[in-house]
């Protein structure tokens, strides 16, 4: 797939679970929170982690192969159940690959169009399937493959096979914990306007609206408008605002903020919109999730030796030119102090997919191409 410089500036991958990642030599200080109480209690990490003692050590977990270039650029957006099977939507987004816990290609599902490019893979037609936007893995190992286009929801068996399909205007972006989903996004309408976070049941009906301290909603200012949403402990769910570098936990079952933490960086710039095309573009908040008391933020930012294209316009970028463009930074953070324990950068293209997976690709000099899923934790620095 291949991405023109607008598309781009108005990325809508912030909608989905994917993101990218990477780090710098960066300095944030803790930031009072507003509003809700502080945590009790800090992470055991934050008692022996900073950007000074720590580092963020990426182990390579699976790798997913493909000569044929079916596996996508940017976003990569793929999910994995409780057997290590990986869902990736492939580049034509029409489809969705299969692989099993070795790595290997098993089995395609998508729309009847997409048959010829199985290969040797199994494939299996899923009615009501056009456009793939979003897939997700629910704790009873079922799949659930939304599509943009028809505006529906299948959802499969752990064997693939359709149980049923109901029509769901909103994409959801995650599952939760009592089986229902949560939608991410501004819905333009005058009952739900100015709520970026919705509850959605299996059919599809909006349960309840929330995510905004204020109610308020700004043409011009889509980057806090929309919000970036990851897993939380106790069901909660982690959220921000792609152009600020704060985060609030919310439960999604009251609809209430139990958590609020701002960091004070000296790095990440505020930025309520996407800039011109020749403006050199600031950072922003593109996935989070909670693991073991740490919050894990990554942020897609300029190279520092970002130019300007020559070329203006639509001029597509091909995946090598969008690397060299952009760096990912992946930042560990306390919740309780607001202070970064841990940070690293990136020059290529990384993802993060739920629960707690990194995800590179690259292209092969031989063709095809591979993504790799890692695994991320901290460790303490050698003297």
């Amino acid at each position: 797939m291949m991405f023109s410089t607008t598309t781009l500036k108005r990325w809508r991958g912030l909608r989905t679970v994917c993101a990218a990642l990477g780090a710098t030599a960066l300095v944030s200080v803790p930031h009072s929170v507003q509003g809700v109480p502080a945590p009790t209690t800090s992470s055991p990490n934050s008692q022996r982690c900073s950007p000074a003692t720590c580092d963020i050590e990426v182990s390579s977990h699976l790798a997913l192969k493909d000569s044929w270039n079916r596996l996508p650029m940017s976003p990569v957006v793929l999910a994995v159940d409780g057997e290590e099977r990986v869902y990736v939507v492939a580049r034509s987004k029409n489809y969705v690959l299969v692989y099993d816990g070795a790595g290997r290609l098993s089995k395609m599902i998508g729309s009847r169009a997409a048959a010829s490019a199985a290969g040797s893979a199994e494939f299996r037609a899923i009615d009501g399937i056009d456009m793939v936007w979003q897939v997700l893995v629910g704790q009873d190992g079922r799949v659930f493959v939304a599509d943009g286009h028809t505006k529906r929801t299948a959802v499969l068996s752990r064997d693939l096979r359709l149980l049923s399909s109901a029509r769901s205007p909103l994409v959801p972006s995650m599952i939760l914990r009592d089986g229902t989903f949560l939608a991410a996004r501004q819905v333009e309408t005058p009952d739900l306007i100015g709520f970026p976070l919705h509850v959605i049941n299996r059919q599809g009906t909006v349960l309840r609206s929330f995510g905004a301290a204020a109610l308020g909603y700004r043409v011009d200012q889509p980057l806090y408008n929309e919000r970036v949403v990851g897993s939380g402990r106790e069901g909660t769910i982690w959220a921000a605002a792609p152009g600020r570098y704060e985060f609030e936990r919310w439960d999604p079952a009251r609809g209430v903020a139990v958590e609020r933490v701002r960091v004070a960086s000296t790095w990440f710039v505020a930025s309520a919109a996407w800039p011109r095309v020749t403006v050199r573009p600031n950072s922003i908040v593109v996935a989070l999730w909670e693991r073991e008391g740490v919050l894990w933020v990554l942020t897609r930012t300029a190279d520092a030796q970002w130019k300007l294209s020559t070329q203006r316009g639509e001029r597509a970028l091909e995946g090598a030119e969008y690397d060299a463009k952009f760096d990912w930074i992946l930042e560990a953070v306390d919740p309780a102090s607001a202070s970064v324990l841990a940070h690293r950068r990136f020059a290529a293209a990384t993802f993060a997919a739920a629960p707690h997976f990194l995800v590179s690709r690259t292209l092969r000099s031989r063709g095809g191409s591979e993504i790799v899923l890692s695994s991320v934790g901290l460790t303490i620095k050698e003297k």
